[in-house]
């Protein structure tokens, strides 16, 4: 029996997200207090797209530091985080996952180089893909 309000430590369950919308909610993280906030959206089920510049401009260790607290939470309750660029974050909550590309696909494009010939591509130690 579900208590009304309640939120267990585990996160919410699967299938409460398709009781209420889930919504994509910026939320600037001005100074560490506001991860609270964020963790309170990722508890009621919503994605939540951070900007660190405010709090960079004035502390980066406050930027660290709320970032480890936010994904070890985000961990905790079975979420997911992801830099997008340099300045903001998405969290998920337990039943979005975020694409981070396709294991060993996503780790040669990354280590590639175009050799000048449109038809070959080389590795960064100079070898044929």
């Amino acid at each position: 029996m579900a208590i009304p309000g309640f939120v267990s430590p585990e996160g919410p369950r699967p299938e409460e997200h398709l009781k209420a919308p889930t919504y994509l909610k910026a939320i600037p993280l001005k100074r560490f207090e506001d991860t609270e906030t964020i963790k309170m959206e990722l508890e009621t089920g919503n994605i939540v797209i951070t900007n660190i510049s405010p709090l960079a401009k004035t502390n980066i260790d406050e930027v660290r530091r709320a970032v480890s607290a936010l994904s070890e939470f985000t961990a905790q309750i079975g979420g997911d985080i992801a830099r997008l660029g340099e300045e903001r974050v998405v969290l998920t909550p337990r039943h979005v996952k975020i694409w981070k590309g396709d294991g060993e696909e996503a780790d040669k494009s990354r280590s590639t180089v175009s050799s000048g010939d449109p038809g070959r591509r080389e590795d960064l130690r100079g070898e044929g893909v």
